[in-house]
């Protein structure tokens, strides 16, 4: 004869689950799913996330419901004590100096940008430009001498 009892167990009147855990009638019986970090035929036992030793560099485990807590020694931090404070402190991290000098380089990239267009625009004013009011105040004539000779003078007898 098999291990299950007849008529099945029910929740709530046989069954009871523990840590809050929700018990189901079914067709062998009531059965209980546990909540997260618990186990047991009713949930009763509590799961020990400190075996193994999750903590580092000789950091104590406190044991808490589907979490753990790490107590660290003087010279370590961390969730798991994996970092040393020393280190902590005496390294810069690469973000505090990338940043403000490519702020920097980009600045001075605007900068020359800015000079090279008001230079250009300078230059554009000034040069290549077709004014006939600036060539007659310069006395640019064209001279036809080489090209027609003037006839010469007539005398009067």
């Amino acid at each position: 004869m098999a291990g299950w009892p007849y008529p099945p167990l029910q929740c709530g009147k046989e069954v009871w689950c523990q840590n809050d855990g929700d018990c189901e009638d079914g067709i062998w019986g009531a059965k209980c799913t546990c909540r997260t970090g618990f186990t047991g035929e009713s949930c009763e036992t509590d799961i020990n996330e400190c075996v193994p030793n999750p903590c580092l560099n000789s950091g104590t485990c406190r044991d808490l419901v589907n979490n753990y807590e790490c107590s660290c020694g003087a010279s370590y931090v961390g969730q798991r004590c994996e970092t040393d404070k020393q280190e902590q402190t005496d390294t810069i991290p690469v973000v505090v100096i990338a940043v403000p000098v490519v702020c920097g380089c980009l600045l001075l990239m605007i900068i020359g940008l800015i000079f090279m267009v008001l230079t250009a625009r300078k230059r554009r004013q000034s040069e290549g430009t077709y004014s006939p009011s600036q060539q007659e105040v310069a006395g640019a004539r064209l001279e036809m001498g080489s090209v027609l000779k003037v006839p010469p003078e007539e005398r009067l007898i």
